[in-house]
């Protein structure tokens, strides 16, 4: 768990006609929701009231948009004695069904009170603060991009006004900070009647780059001294049990799309809106629906020629990440009629297949190289005989040392690229290895020539150890192979033109597709559901998979 987070001496409540709430983000600084300061310029901004610590000050209006609903106060400190703080640290969703504890602080409506009478005096009223704790996931109100907090207490129902309306018992919430593992995920924006009383909505922080304006994000990233709006650390999904793996092996469904382009498929992976790309070395990029296998389109960025680990095309899952493309000696992404250049590739460089929308991983020879989408260099990687990125971009394992087999494993958290574990598997020298981690990066898969294995990487503990790997021979020439960490924990190998389900025990080994021409390319979507493999021939195919 992160340190940081909520804390209440931060928490502002925002004096106005409209009364509202707001979080100190910096010394200076305080978020909160546009419609909270409507159309002013300055307003009074209280801290810890009625406390022993209260203190108020002005805060003019810095910076506002209407359409994400957030603005930015800039306090006015003159004469005050004013301790340093340090910066929030915000954060994004991930891109996972799971449920995610959240709380927030504020001033709501139904939080007001009296102060005790005092005879001859004009009764007078306050509000208290609210600190209320909830839960959230990531894929409620997408159209609105917000996230729907729900799980909060239900207050009562506030009493009609004299002209016949009847304001919302959270009135004056707004502007709140949302907070989820020690991130600020959040601006609480509205309290739909719809919705019950026990749910908000909350402007959410990682669609901001994807709802502004380039030139308003780039002022708001400055403001909130980020690097990049779009490269937010994701906050920590709950860890289900995988501490041992399933008794019964995982199976093919039904088959969802089969489909012939006209050469060996070198390029398949799963994108945005369930979607599926695939492609040859040269021609159309083609892309299908995983769920319903309708084809959705193409793009044609120029050719080239690969080697065996190099794709043409790369995504991830999550909405609003680009689609990066292999065109020429560039890694490119549409932009309007045509593609814009992100980075550019070293002679005989190529696109990695374990680049998605998040990062690009550019590979020379035992070199790699990590940037951001946007083209930002992460880091690079000498003496590297494999990588391997989760789905959800927290993530990065790189085994090394070429003499060795790539025989040490150092698993980094990303942005930051602090070492989360440190593995070192059975390998024979001069040999491949391969290493997979899941969707969501809490388990590396790993196959040597000698051993194979599903860790857990917080713990360190062996989920699924075993003796035996791949065959010397496919780990000394390693042409056509794949390994997938599925979120069961099932390893799944490509080996030998066929795919392989590993279990502990290596005479429990069995093939888990259908007989081909040899496959080169499997996929697995992030919620384990669709398994996509491609051949030789040109077949592209899904199924379900029932891990």
């Amino acid at each position: 768990m992160r340190t940081g987070g909520l804390d209440a001496d931060r928490v502002a409540q925002i004096v106005n006609k409209a009364r509202g709430s707001g979080y100190r983000i910096t010394t200076d600084h305080v978020l909160t929701a546009d419609h909270v300061v409507a159309e002013l310029e300055r307003t009074l901004v209280r801290f810890c009231p009625d406390q022993p610590g209260e203190w108020e000050a002005e805060g003019v209006v810095i910076w506002r948009n209407r359409r994400i609903d957030v603005a930015i106060l800039r306090l006015d400190l003159t004469g005050r004695e004013s301790e340093i703080l340090p910066p929030v640290r915000f954060g994004r969703l991930p891109e996972l069904d799971v449920h995610l504890e959240c709380s927030l602080m504020g001033y709501p409506r139904f939080k007001l009170r009296e102060y005790p009478r005092v005879p001859g005096a004009d009764n007078a009223a306050y509000r208290d603060s609210a600190h209320v704790r909830g839960r959230t996931t990531p894929w409620s109100n997408r159209r609105e991009g917000t996230l729907a907090v729900v799980g909060l207490p239900e207050p009562a129902e506030s009493p009609t006004r004299p002209d016949g309306s009847r304001p919302s018992p959270w009135e004056g919430i707004s502007g709140s900070a949302l907070w989820s593992d020690g991130l600020l995920i959040g601006v609480v924006q509205s309290h739909h009647r719809t919705d019950g009383l026990g749910q908000l909505a909350a402007s959410r922080v990682d669609q901001w780059h994807v709802r502004l304006a380039t030139d308003d994000a780039t002022e708001l990233c400055k403001i909130l001294d980020l690097r990049c709006l779009d490269e937010l650390p994701t906050v920590a999904a709950p860890r289900p049990d995988h501490s041992r793996l399933p008794a019964e092996p995982g199976r093919l469904g039904e088959m969802i799309l089969e489909y012939r382009l006209d050469a060996s498929i070198t390029s398949l992976c799963f994108g945005p809106d369930r979607s599926l790309f695939a492609a040859t070395n040269k021609g159309p990029i083609r892309q299908w629906h995983s769920d319903t296998g309708v084809e959705l389109g193409s793009a044609l960025p120029r050719t080239w020629i690969g080697t065996h680990d190099g794709v043409r095309v790369a995504a991830t899952e999550e909405v609003g990440l680009p689609v990066l493309y292999r065109s020429g000696n560039s890694v490119v992404v549409e932009e309007g009629n045509g593609f814009r250049e992100i980075v550019r590739l070293l002679p005989l460089g190529f696109l990695d297949r374990q680049s998605n929308g998040r990062y690009i991983i550019t590979n020379l020879m035992w070199h790699y190289e990590v940037h951001t989408a946007t083209g930002q260099f992460v880091a690079g990687f000498d003496n590297a005989v494999a990588i391997a990125l989760s789905g959800d971009g927290t993530t990065l394992a790189v085994a090394s040392g070429i003499l060795r087999g790539g025989k040490t494993i150092r698993v980094y958290q990303l942005p930051d690229l602090s070492v989360r574990a440190v593995v070192e598997p059975d390998q024979a020298v001069w040999r491949s290895i391969q290493i997979a981690l899941s969707y969501d990066g809490s388990r590396l898969g790993y196959v040597t020539a000698r051993a194979a294995g599903v860790i857990d990487v917080e713990s360190g503990n062996p989920i699924m150890p075993r003796a035996g790997g791949g065959d010397l021979l496919t780990q000394t020439f390693p042409a056509a192979m794949g390994l997938i960490c599925t979120p069961g924990s099932r390893l799944l190998w490509l080996g030998n033109g066929k795919v392989w389900q590993l279990r502990g025990n290596r005479r429990d080994d069995r093939p888990v597709l259908p007989r081909s021409s040899g496959y080169v390319r499997i996929a697995i979507n992030r919620d384990g559901t669709r398994i996509a493999a491609s051949d030789r021939d040109g077949w592209v195919r899904v199924w379900e998979w029932i891990d």
